[in-house]
């Protein structure tokens, strides 16, 4: 009986953790990447984390969450550098390697 109930505790944790860790709803809109005045990369309905190239210098947040630039890539924690507002337009300082989508 006691095992019975320990592997129910176990899975109920599981499932509790499985939905905690669920991915966040896709943003609405458009996340444009820029050099200069042109797209480098579109990203249609974006949601989680995407890799900025090193020749991005600008983004354009046309969505209806915020972005936030990170040092670090998508695979690492967040070290934020900014964050961009919905409906905002910001440069893209050098360093910055990915751009995580936040409800």
């Amino acid at each position: 009986m006691r095992r019975t109930t320990a592997v129910l505790g176990t899975l109920t944790t599981a499932a509790a953790l499985t939905l905690t860790a669920a991915p966040a709803d896709a943003a609405d809109g458009v996340i444009y990447l820029l050099y200069g005045n042109s797209i480098v990369r579109e990203h249609q309905d974006p949601r989680g984390c995407y890799h900025v190239p090193h020749a991005v210098d600008g983004i354009d947040n046309r969505t209806d969450k915020s972005v936030v630039l990170s040092l670090n890539a998508c695979d690492e924690p967040i070290d934020a550098l900014d964050t961009v507002a919905p409906g905002e337009r910001d440069f893209v300082l050098t360093g910055v390697e990915s751009a995580h989508v936040i409800d």
